[in-house]
């Protein structure tokens, strides 16, 4: 199992999220967003087990393997 965490909630919980939920052997444990009611709303609804206010904190989660960057490039 592969336990990947998405920065961004936005294009990321709309696009990145739903797309690893389909990939047998993944696992999204993690959601990064600087609107933390909302990245724990999200989180929820698609039973993401983790939700965090920064990318910092997520990243420093040791079950994670990988990270999907979904933020604006600016």
């Amino acid at each position: 199992m592969i336990n990947i965490g998405i920065i961004g909630t936005g294009f990321g919980g709309k696009i990145h999220l739903p797309g690893f939920k389909k990939i047998k052997g993944v696992k999204v444990l993690a959601l990064a967003g600087k609107d933390l009611e909302k990245t724990k709303k999200l989180a929820r609804e698609h039973r993401v087990p983790f939700a965090f206010k920064n990318w910092k904190e997520l990243s420093k989660h040791p079950e994670i393997d990988a990270i999907s960057i979904a933020t604006p490039p600016y």
